[in-house]
Order: C-alpha cells, then sequence, then structure tokens
C-alpha cells in the first residue's frame, strides 16, 4: 500500500515532535538530577567528612549537567533546523 504524501508529512511531523519532546524531557532531568547530586556531595562533605563519596557526588552532578547542557543543545539544534526547513517549504 502506497502511503500518501501529507499523511506520511503528518507522521514525521509528530515523530519529529516527540524526539524534540524527549530531548528537553532529557535535559530536565539530568539537570534535576545533577542538582541533588550536588546537594548529597555537599551534605557528605558538611556533615559526614565523607571525601570519597564528596568526590564521586561532584563527579555525578559535572556528568548530569554535562547531559543536561548536551541535550538542551541537541533540542535547539533539532528546533532550529525544522524551523528552517518549514520556511523552505513556505
Amino acid at each position: 500500500m502506497a502511503q500518501d504524501g501529507p499523511a506520511l508529512t503528518d507522521r514525521l511531523e509528530v515523530l519529529e515532535r516527540r524526539i524534540d519532546t524527549g530531548y528537553v524531557i532529557a535535559s530536565a532531568a539530568s539537570g534535576a538530577g545533577g542538582l541533588v547530586a550536588t546537594g548529597v556531595a555537599m551534605y557528605d562533605y558538611a556533615w559526614l567528612h565523607d571525601g570519597p563519596m564528596t568526590t564521586a557526588g561532584v563527579a555525578l552532578a559535572g556528568a548530569l549537567m554535562s547531559a543536561a547542557s548536551w541535550c538542551a543543545k541537541k533540542a535547539k539544534q533539532r528546533r532550529a533546523r525544522r524551523q528552517a526547513l518549514l520556511r523552505r517549504r513556505a
């Protein structure tokens, strides 16, 4: 069965929006995880005086914040690319 053009285009647009939403959610979740890891690292340092756990918490926070930044950048790039494509079509 052959797919007609507009229906296929609509499906692809929905897929693109879902992928973009996934990047935004991943960015938010990673950022929240990074903030929590930072709080835990501060707790470990201030009250428990546990150096290795503090180091691990800071490393985890850095990795999660880096992942959040990467996901946000990807979402922004995809959004800009989609907007450029829509402008070309118009």
